[in-house]
This record gives C-alpha cells, sequence and structure tokens, in this order.
C-alpha cells in the first residue's frame, strides 16, 4: 500500500493508465471488479489526501478534520499530517496554537488580577 501522498498519487495514476491503455481485458468478472475497486480505492485515498490537506492549509482543527473522517483529532493528524506534508511551519494545528494565545492571554490576566490585589480600596479591587 501507498505510503506518501506522491505515491498514493502516482498509484492512482497508474492504474488509471492501465485502466485506458493497457487494459487487455481478464479472465473473470471478479478479477475485473477487483482492479476496479482497487483503483476506485486508489481515487479515494488520493481525494481524500487532497481534501484534508485543503482543510489543514485552510486553518480547520485536526478535531474538525478528524471528525469529518469518522475518527479523532489526534489519529488524523498522525496519519495525514506526513502524508500531506503538513508538519510543522504554517501548517501546525491551529487548535494548538488557540490554546497556545489562550495560555498567554490567561497569563497576562493572572498578572493582572495579582498588581489589582494589591491596590486594595476598602472590600473592593480596582482593576
Amino acid at each position: 500500500m501507498p505510503k506518501s501522498y506522491e505515491d498514493i498519487m502516482k498509484h492512482a495514476d497508474e492504474l488509471s493508465a492501465y485502466m485506458e491503455n493497457d487494459f487487455t481485458g481478464v479472465e473473470t468478472p471478479e478479477e475485473a471488479a477487483l482492479k476496479a475497486a482497487a483503483f476506485r480505492r486508489a481515487q479515494a485515498d488520493a481525494e481524500v489526501l487532497r481534501a484534508v490537506k485543503a482543510a489543514a492549509e485552510a486553518g480547520r482543527p485536526w478535531r474538525v478534520i478528524g471528525e469529518a473522517l469518522g475518527t479523532t483529532g489526534e489519529a488524523a493528524r498522525q496519519r495525514y499530517s506526513k502524508l500531506c506534508n503538513l508538519h510543522g511551519g504554517k501548517f501546525k494545528d491551529a487548535a494548538r496554537q488557540q490554546r497556545t494565545a489562550n495560555t498567554k492571554v490567561s497569563s497576562v490576566s493572572t498578572a493582572a488580577r495579582k498588581v489589582a490585589g494589591s491596590r486594595k480600596t476598602g472590600t473592593t479591587h480596582r482593576i
């Protein structure tokens, strides 16, 4: 089974060329059905990879991508990030980036509360 995006696309192209040019018939209808099913599976795998790559490049979180694929976000990330060359750079998990931003905001809020707590006026705090 192909392992990378390029391998899957190459496999789909090879099967397509075989079906269009070199196909001379088969001995049984079952063999023809198997070859046709393998061809459709290769096309579907390539389509899924293109869709996952487009979604990740658009900043969709792996959780959302995983849900669309019927799996978890972590499973989708593990399976597709390397296949689609999405590891690192601007294609990092958008949810992770959001969590980092939220952590920074939370840290600033905590610091502001500490400063405000040191300026008590009566029973209320000034922020």
